[in-house]
């Protein structure tokens, strides 16, 4: 049975504390730009909870970043643990306030996840310390309330760096098993996202995608289809449904789980160039992608996206049919 995870987006959160160049939020976002104004509805959000037509196993919190929001980061946690006390809650960081001995014993009296937002061997180019470093972030990772998503970019292109690092760190800090995510950016030229030497980034992909931190790429490949078709927020964003996955503190659907119901994302109907009709890739997951970007015109970086997932696809296939 499907893990059902629902979103609750921090309305009027604006501020955060990191400008990460491949954040969808960015793409769609005033952030740093507004000053907060967060609001939470309690009698609207959890009549809005209630109503919502899916099974919900899990909260995510969002709102740029969460952290940053403590005093409305507690309050909501209170609201969903006095309603659904037997739900896991989980949240999103970039991991600086991670460092932070309070936050990090309340995140563990509380049994929240965090998914870390980290770059392996690029953090630097993030922070100027790396928080994977420090002995709170180490405590959440022993408790196992820690995830991990690092991002490919164009200067976090070495994928076995990554592996590497991580490999590393969990041996120096005696880490158990946890979840680590080598992500690829499912967009093409944004303006934050160049890859000029296509084979320079597929190749080491093509060697490690069936490796275990790679282990969402094998996922795309598994569900790969040409065809893949319109669902999830993108559907909502397009008036083809009447509910999305996530939820923002005044009760109302988001069209994205970064942004809450007054703001628009950037690429909300999806819009396909002429050039994309001829295209056999124009109908699937990779080129209908996030409401929150710009919409994708790399087409050299999304066709080459496109074939690989299929070929992984093929493989997997053949695998199963043995």
């Amino acid at each position: 049975m499907k893990d059902n995870l629902f979103s609750i987006v921090m309305y009027g959160a604006r501020q955060c504390n990191g400008i990460c160049a491949y954040c969808c939020s960015r793409a769609s976002n005033n952030i740093n730009k507004e000053k907060d104004n967060i609001i939470i509805d309690e009698e609207a959000l959890v009549k809005a909870i209630r109503k919502h037509p899916r099974r919900i196993d899990r909260f995510q919190l969002w709102g740029t970043e969460p952290l940053l929001h403590l005093k409305e980061f507690k309050q909501l946690v209170n609201i969903l643990h006095k309603h659904w006390p037997d739900k896991q809650i989980q949240s999103s960081t970039n991991g600086i306030l991670l460092c932070d001995k309070d936050i990090t014993d309340y995140l563990i009296e509380n049994n929240i996840r965090m998914q870390f937002s980290h770059d392996g061997p690029a953090q630097h180019l993030r922070t100027p310390f790396d928080p994977a470093t420090n002995e709170n972030v180490i405590r959440l990772a022993k408790k196992r309330l820690l995830f991990i998503n690092t991002v490919t970019h164009e200067f976090n292109k070495d994928v076995k760096a990554i592996i590497d690092y991580w490999d590393n760190w969990k041996e120096t800090y005696d880490i158990p098993d946890i979840n680590i995510r080598i992500s690829i950016p499912m967009m093409g030229d944004n303006g934050v996202f160049e890859i000029t030497a296509l084979h320079a980034y597929f190749a080491p992909l093509d060697k490690y995608w069936d490796h275990p931190y790679l282990w969402h790429i094998r996922l795309k490949a598994e569900k790969f289809n040409i065809n893949s078709g319109i669902s999830g927020c993108k559907a909502f964003a397009r008036g083809l449904r009447k509910y999305s996955n996530q939820i923002d503190t005044l009760g109302k659907y988001t069209k994205c789980n970064l942004l809450d119901s007054s703001q628009e994302p950037s690429n909300p109907k999806g819009t396909t160039m002429a050039r994309c009709f001829k295209c056999k890739y124009k109908s699937s997951d990779v080129c209908n992608t996030c409401v929150s970007l710009p919409h994708n015109y790399n087409c050299k970086y999304l066709y080459k996206l496109n074939e690989f997932l299929e070929n992984k696809h093929k493989l997997i296939e053949q695998e199963n049919n043995k």
